[in-house]
């Protein structure tokens, strides 16, 4: 009879370094290397070698547990979250949030004990990356940087929380429907369902914990063709960042490709036109991207009400601009350049929310924009995802953007998200702009 003992291969090794540091033969050369955990309770993941650990082992196997059951630090992450979202109200800078009987150290040394998580899971989806053991890696890297994604997403929406600026009625707005703390544990864990029914795991079981009701499509996206550690970051907005995003409106300002070389004389005017108004007004619903390395790459900003946004901008905004920027006025048979022509656009008609829509106040403006050179299609999707959270959970059900009718990239990029032409507001009052929204 043949044996039906599966033979050794490299993705079913593991070679534990012993302490004494010995070589390895050519045998054992295709094996995955993995230091032992310390002592203290698997510690040494903290350390700065990118060679995989036991902890990074252990901590990959709770996350990716078993087909009905998830693993204690599974859990660990689904609780944290939760309890952060449900207890928010005590950061409040308003009054009338914080009758949770829960105390702002309390909420925030659980925050830092989430951030640690999420830390210690993108080092080890590093360490697994750099791994020698490419076997191992091309069956494991697209599932854990889908995960490693997504407790972005929800560290990004907990930072936003902390800084206390949503609806005293914020509990009402961020319940889900069918979450694992409200029936689908039960399902899950009861057996009477086959595995498949429920999808994503623990990914999907995080990405349904984020108050956006409608938002399954922003989490189908393309992974990475090669295994790749890039996960970039979502972190809310800081006002020393308004010059790194002034640059970036300015490169992605010709239907997201750079317009630089036709500002040189102002290169912060199509900043303060395009989202000046949203860092001087609504700062707190502002995020910037980042990469490994800590560079800004994008910005999301949004206004919760898009009719105020037009009244600040025509009544506070506007007017300063004029003052900064002197209407140009051309010569005979000469044509404007591009900054002049941006420079003259400041004097026509003030702006406002567009004709047709219903109840302009109750409407959110989002604004969005990232480098060329960002190929990420997961980026965008969990941007936007995180800014709808925000909204949702300061009491704004519906958004739209703007954008000018000649920017085909721009609509087809707003397009792919979710974003579909707003038909009431298509022959509106201004001919140069087309506006979209989504439903969340």
């Amino acid at each position: 009879m043949e044996s039906t003992t599966n033979p050794s291969t490299p993705a079913s090794n593991m070679q534990v370094e012993p302490p004494d540091g010995g070589g390895l033969s050519k045998a054992e050369s295709t094996t995955m290397l993995c230091e032992p955990a310390s002592p203290e309770n698997g510690k040494n993941e903290e350390e700065d070698s990118d060679v995989i650990t036991v902890y990074d082992l252990q901590l990959i196997c709770d996350l990716f547990y078993l087909p009905s059951e998830h693993g204690p630090k599974a859990i660990e992450i689904l609780t944290e979250f939760y309890w952060l979202k449900t207890n928010a109200g005590v950061m409040l800078s308003c009054a009338g949030g914080g009758d949770s009987g829960v105390a702002r150290p309390e909420w925030e040394s659980r925050r830092d004990k989430f951030s640690g998580i999420v830390s210690k899971t993108k080092k080890a989806f590093d360490r697994l990356c750099s791994s020698p053991n490419r076997d191992l890696v091309y069956n494991l890297y697209t599932y854990v940087w889908d995960l490693v994604g997504v407790l972005f997403l929800l560290e990004s929406y907990v930072s936003w929380l902390a800084l206390g600026h949503f609806s005293p009625q914020y509990q009402q707005l961020i319940i889900g429907r069918h979450t694992w703390f409200s029936g689908i544990r039960e399902a899950f864990v009861s057996g009477d369902h086959e595995p498949w029914v429920f999808r994503g795991g623990l990914t999907a079981d995080l990405q349904r914990l984020m108050p956006v009701d409608s938002g399954n499509d922003l989490f189908m996206y393309q992974y990475p063709d090669h295994p790749t550690n890039l996960v970039y970051k979502i972190r809310p907005f800081s006002q020393k960042d308004e010059d790194v995003c002034y640059k970036i409106a300015l490169e992605t300002w010709e239907d997201g490709m750079d317009a630089t070389a036709y500002y040189a004389e102002h290169p912060r005017l199509v900043g303060e036109k395009s989202i000046g108004p949203f860092i001087n007004f609504y700062s707190t619903l502002g995020f910037v991207f980042e990469n490994n390395e800590g560079d800004i790459v994008g910005y999301i900003f949004a206004a919760p009400s898009i009719k105020e946004f037009y009244e600040r901008f025509s009544m506070a905004w506007l007017p300063d601009m004029r003052s900064k920027y002197a209407k140009v006025e051309a010569g005979e048979g000469e044509l404007l350049t591009p900054c002049e022509s941006t420079i003259n656009s400041l004097y026509l008609t003030d702006p406002k929310a567009p004709r047709g829509l219903e109840s302009p106040d109750s409407w959110a403006l989002v604004r969005m924009a990232y480098l060329p050179t960002i190929t990420d299609s997961s980026l965008t999707r969990r941007s936007i995802m995180l800014i709808l959270a925000c909204l949702r959970t300061s009491g704004v059900l519906r958004a739209l953007t703007e954008v000018p009718k000649k920017e085909k990239f721009v609509q087809d990029l707003y397009t792919k998200i979710g974003f579909s032409v707003l038909t009431e507001c298509a022959s509106g009052s201004s001919e140069e702009n087309v506006y979209l929204s989504r439903g969340y």
